[in-house]
């Protein structure tokens, strides 16, 4: 798996409503929930934020309410 998705950039799992495509089924299945169907489960308890992901959702926290920095990648 790892050698198909890094090394030779496959991604087998493509949408069917536009030009998405990833190497991981479930990655497949949040971008449709996500941008096609338009759902955002994730609800901030502190403002009227939504997210379609509860990592996206936790980062919100931390930087909006919580006023953390961004994590920065070196």
């Amino acid at each position: 798996m790892h050698v198909n998705a890094v090394h030779v950039k496959e991604k087998p799992f493509k949408c069917s409503e536009c030009d998405f495509c990833t190497n991981r089924k479930p990655y497949l299945s949040h971008h449709v929930k996500a941008v096609h169907l338009k759902l955002k489960p994730f609800m901030c308890p502190d403002c009227n934020y939504s997210s379609a992901s509860n990592q996206s959702l936790s980062l919100h926290v931390r930087a909006i309410h919580l006023k953390e920095k961004p994590y920065k990648r070196s």
